[in-house]
């Protein structure tokens, strides 16, 4: 018989080019990528073995019968691993699959296993093909079979691909269909038409399906770049740390890219990060960088020796000025190292305890670097413990609210309260509430907190109202997230009618954050609030860089000197002469003014005797639970005397 050679020929030189492009791209290390190599060696040597085969066939070439024998053997065992591979790889294309792995034996391997022994057999029983003495071939009673066990792996291939459609998404669930659609054709048509030799064709164009929606490297690049993006970042961590292979990772946060793209334009900024992009390729030689965000580049090596020389470099490279274009700039960045972090059970795992490190190391003045050791990992895992805590405590309604008392020196009495978020966890005690505010606004809670903490707030005075004779106000504080929300101030406000509550009795505190990030949603909020009776207050004043023109632009009564001012003065005659001149200056301006963190008589004695008009702090009491500080204003308000009488003796 004559056969029709075309397709043969022009599969085997399509898929010699796709593979010779995809090893001249970036090499991948994960477990598709070499799926995918291997997949297209067996497709290649399949079409040279059916090329051969039928050139002996024939009679293009003259063989010995024992030759032709190993030649056809040979490529039945390629026709019977490629129907496995296509199986085996589809379930490797499964997300599940990437993360817990894919065992290569299975009740699957058991059928290859037997068509693999039959075809071994084959040599003496002539079950798939035969020889005769002359050298003639001819189809063997099971020739079908092959056929038949091609089957049963497309449909194995179909069904698991259908069941399992969500791990798999959509865009490979569509590229395993259309690549079965093209080598069922191929092959229907290679049957049907006994001259064409079609198979080869299906193996090739399905493949070549394969890589550009799948095996491409190019893919998995970052258009800008040139380096690996944060999808292939994510894939091949999760595959070493399967493999239990050691990695070590240097990561780059560059956190005045926003700065960079303001000043010189958005193209100039684009060159920076390839500018950068290009020095991590030249320090880290052959191994893989990753832009993991707009902001952060890494580079991963696998042994210690190189994580160290890395290490080195890219500190080295920061801590001086960039040269971009003629253009010389200063470009501090934030570095953290880990190493062993193929320990870190998951992808996002390594990346959570990167952003860890990077935010201890957040300064914005000059290049930093921090290493993960085992007390930041302890500090890691305790603040992820408290993330995970939140959520529950947010469901269940676990927040506490405290109150510290504030005191008047002009009316000698505590005429004020605070109210402060508390949460106890049931094994790691109490938690601080700077820890668990900032996890609390990273994670978009704060606004249910703040609510839950509000309400409480109001049903506290509304169940002591002998509480709402003895003080002024209750002081509550608001974070950025919420008074940004849309309808804040409507919600405030609504809370404290549902609760028969006077507006005027409660008094909002703002941070230097908000007051400078002036906006005019937050004036408006403001206006409303401050319009129905709720006074404000500024807090932590001179704990920031606070601009003081721009802060007092809110309608604040009262600010509050933040307890740092306070801590400098003892060793020092010029933080005291600061300190008190801004309570010279906020009071000509008409602010009452409340000295926080005061704790010793001393301190109290000083900051009275400059005219500070409220004083909170340790001196009088800590933060209260709502049963002890009912209490203890009771019992002030029998006594008037929390401080000494040597106090007042000195004061007046």
């Amino acid at each position: 018989m004559e056969y029709n050679m075309s397709y043969l020929y022009a599969s085997f030189f399509y898929l010699l080019l796709v593979f010779y492009h995809f090893l001249n791209q970036k090499k991948l290390d994960d477990l598709k990528s070499r799926m995918f190599f291997s997949f297209v060696m067996i497709g290649l040597l399949d079409i040279v073995f059916d090329i051969i085969c039928t050139w002996i066939i024939s009679g293009v070439i003259n063989v010995s019968v024992w030759t032709a024998k190993m030649c056809f053997t040979f490529f039945y065992v390629l026709q019977a691993l490629i129907p496995f591979f296509l199986y085996y790889y589809a379930r490797t294309l499964r997300e599940d699959r990437e993360k817990r792995g894919v065992s290569i034996f299975g009740w699957y391997t058991a059928i290859l296993c037997g068509m693999l022994i039959l075809i071994v057999l084959n040599y003496w029983g002539g079950y798939f093909f035969t020889f005769n003495l002359s050298g003639v071939y001819s189809d063997g009673p099971l020739y079908m079979g092959m056929y038949l066990y091609a089957g049963v792996y497309v449909l194995l291939t179909a069904t698991d691909s259908i069941i399992h459609y969500r791990q798999l998404g959509k865009q490979k669930f569509f590229v395993i269909c259309e690549l079965l659609a093209i080598m069922g054709i191929c092959v229907a048509y290679q049957y049907a038409v006994d001259d064409s030799l079609t198979t080869g064709l299906g193996i090739g164009l399905g493949m070549t399906v394969l890589y550009l929606n799948i095996g491409n490297p190019d893919r998995c690049i970052d258009s800008m770049t040139d380096v690996f993006d944060n999808q292939y970042f994510r894939e091949w961590v999760q595959s070493r740390i399967r493999r239990s292979k050691e990695f070590h990772v240097v990561a780059v946060e560059m956190h005045r890219m926003k700065v960079i793209n303001k000043i010189f334009g958005n193209s100039f900024g684009d060159r920076v990060l390839i500018h950068i992009a290009e020095k991590m390729q030249e320090i880290s030689g052959s191994y893989q960088v990753f832009r993991l965000n707009g902001n952060r580049m890494m580079i991963v090596t696998d042994s210690l020796v190189e994580y160290e020389r890395v290490r080195k470099a890219v500190v080295k490279y920061f801590q001086q000025e960039l040269e971009i274009e003629g253009e010389k700039i200063s470009f501090p960045v934030n570095i953290c190292g880990i190493p062993h972090a193929n320990e870190r059970k998951e992808c996002d795992e390594l990346i959570g305890y990167m952003d860890y490190l990077i935010s201890l190391s957040a300064e914005k003045g000059r290049t930093t670097f921090i290493q993960g050791d085992w007390q930041t990992l302890q500090n890691f895992w305790y603040t992820k413990e408290i993330e995970q805590y939140l959520t529950i405590a947010v469901k269940n309604d676990l927040f506490e609210v405290y109150y510290q008392p504030i005191y008047s020196i002009k009316e000698k009495r505590f005429v004020a309260l605070e109210a402060l978020s508390r949460l106890h966890h049931p094994t790691l005690g109490w938690v601080s509430p700077e820890m668990f505010i900032q996890i609390a606004e990273k994670n978009g809670l704060i606004l249910q907190i703040g609510s839950l903490q509000f309400g409480k707030v109001c049903r506290f005075m509304k169940d002591h109202p002998e509480l709402m004779a003895m003080i002024r106000n209750v002081k509550f504080n608001t974070s950025p997230a919420e008074i940004l929300q849309e309808g804040y101030s409507r919600k405030v406000l609504e809370t404290l009618e549902f609760h028969h509550l006077p507006a005027g009795f409660f008094q909002m505190e703002i941070t230097e954050t908000i007051a400078t990030e002036y906006s005019e949603n937050v004036y408006r909020i403001v206006d409303e609030l401050v319009e129905a009776g709720v006074e404000l207050c500024l807090d932590d004043f001179g704990s920031g860089y606070a601009n003081l023109n721009t802060v007092l632009r809110l309608p604040f009564t009262e600010i509050k000197l933040d307890r740092s001012l306070l801590n400098g003065i003892p060793g020092s005659q010029h933080m005291a002469d600061f300190y008190r001149s801004i309570v010279d200056v906020l009071k000509n301006m008409g602010y009452k003014t409340v000295a926080e963190g005061v704790e010793t008589e001393s301190q109290l004695e000083l900051v009275s005797r400059w005219g500070v008009d409220y004083i909170q702090g340790y001196y009088f009491s800590k933060p209260l639970p709502e049963k002890e500080i009912v209490e203890f204003l009771r019992e002030k308000a029998c006594t008037r005397k929390p401080c000494s009488a040597a106090f007042y003796q000195r004061m007046y």
